[in-house]
């Protein structure tokens, strides 16, 4: 039989059996994009019979904290209680198709996974991997691990990835917890069936939105009928920003708290200011570390490639090359200049500023608008007041009051209209004595 061609949508055989796909990650292997995309187009995914669960872009986040009993940097979401059950409920109450996704469930300890599989069965469950080659995931890990306010430098990171199981640091443990493609699947797969597992490559260089195809192929939604938008990823540092975030991190460490870092560092400083500057030189492996990383990703795969999990795209796609292409511009972090720290600096100093001068002609303007609503605001308290003392006047003058009353006896309408004016006035009586 051949191959779908890479993206393709697979069709299924007829199944009454609700079907949820739990999108265990990588960490950056696309997780963000996708969760983006389904976020955005969770109205469409709906009109094609595809759930993505949850009344807030960080549901899934919540509830895989939720899920872990964990808080992150020791700080306590409160939608976190009960999140993982919520998102669930949910999705049994579909009762079609569903997707749940985010890349901290690659974490999870066999006691998790196995409580998160129990809360679905209702539903045939189906586990999905997204996966980039070995080489290209240590320098972006290392970079995720600074930009959520970690300090450790990328030779000392690189030293706990190859260090024995027993002998690694937190940095190198966490790395292995959530990339180690054949552990993820030991505590994730003890009673899902091997046909059931779903291992999705991102090669180098291949279209931005094949990623997008191959995952809506999978999930069973024509990827043409969904057209991503464009959706911001991670976003991707050089070795010099990445340095001076670091150096931040150190200067920071005891005066920020995480919730804080979170809003002003990982969301805007990083992907408005540093994240903006030209040409930024790749962190890149090279050397030792190279070698060992191809060594240790063909260790992996092979495993991989020895089950019968569905490979969409080609274990080959995430096979790194044995030597670093010739010209890339890389960098090694550990050896950023310190005139190059001041550049870089400089750049995000002058970033700053031109984001507090905006933020303060957005604050003036608002000013502005709250100033114009108070004011028509006390005009109608004045029209109010006016209209409410012409009608006394006018209701305590005893001949137009006969007269009314004499007028609504043979009018019932006319009497309505009275008794109406009379519940406005006092209406308008208590807003003018407020």
């Amino acid at each position: 039989m051949s191959k779908p061609a890479p993206g393709a949508a697979r069709v299924r055989p007829h199944d009454r059996r609700q079907i949820v796909y739990l999108h265990l990650g990588t960490p950056k292997s696309g997780t963000t994009y996708l969760q983006n995309v389904m976020w955005r187009n969770r109205d469409r995914l709906r009109e094609h019979g595809v759930l993505y669960p949850g009344d807030a872009a960080p549901a899934h986040y919540w509830a895989t904290l939720d899920l872990q009993e964990a808080a992150y940097r020791g700080h306590v979401y409160p939608e976190v209680p009960g999140a993982w059950d919520r998102l669930v409920e949910e999705v049994r109450e579909w009762g079609g198709t569903a997707v749940i996704s985010h890349e901290l469930l690659t974490r999870a300890t066999p006691e998790q996974a196995k409580r998160a599989l129990a809360t679905l069965d209702f539903a045939e469950v189906h586990l999905v991997l997204t996966v980039r080659d070995l080489v290209r995931q240590i320098p972006a890990a290392w970079q995720e691990t600074v930009k959520n306010k970690f300090r450790v430098g990328f030779g000392r990171f690189l030293k706990e990835l190859q260090a024995p199981e027993d002998e690694r640091g937190r940095h190198g443990q966490a790395f292995w917890l959530m990339q180690d493609l054949v552990d993820i699947l030991r505590r994730w797969a003890g009673t899902v069936p091997d046909e059931h597992v779903h291992i999705i490559t991102i090669p180098s260089g291949g279209p931005g939105d094949l990623l997008w195809r191959r995952f809506a192929g999978l999930v069973g939604v024509d990827h043409e009928q969904i057209t991503p938008p464009e959706v911001e990823a991670n976003t991707s540092l050089g070795a010099v920003e990445t340095a001076l975030l670091r150096s931040l991190n150190r200067r920071v460490k005891d005066d920020l708290e995480w919730a804080d870092y979170e809003r002003v560092v990982k969301h805007d400083l990083v992907p408005q200011v540093l994240g903006g500057r030209p040409e930024p030189r790749r962190i890149a492996l090279s050397g030792a570390d190279l070698e060992w990383a191809v060594g240790r990703a063909g260790e992996m795969l092979a495993e991989i490639g020895g089950r019968s999990y569905d490979v969409i795209g080609g274990l080959d796609e995430v096979t790194p090359a044995p030597a670093r292409p010739a010209g890339q511009d890389v960098r090694h972090p550990d050896d950023v200049t310190t005139e190059e720290l001041l550049e870089a600096a400089l750049d995000a100093t002058r970033g700053l500023v031109l984001k507090a001068a905006e933020r303060e002609r957005q604050v003036e303007d608002l000013r502005r608008r709250t100033h114009e609503a108070e004011h028509e605001a006390e005009r109608a308290r004045q029209e109010a007041a006016a209209a409410h003392e012409a009608m006394r006047v006018a209701y305590e003058r005893p001949v137009l009051r006969h007269l009314a009353h004499r007028i609504g006896q043979r009018k019932p309408v006319v009497m309505r209209l009275m008794e109406t004016a009379v519940r406005v006035r006092r209406r308008l009586g208590r807003g003018v004595r407020r």
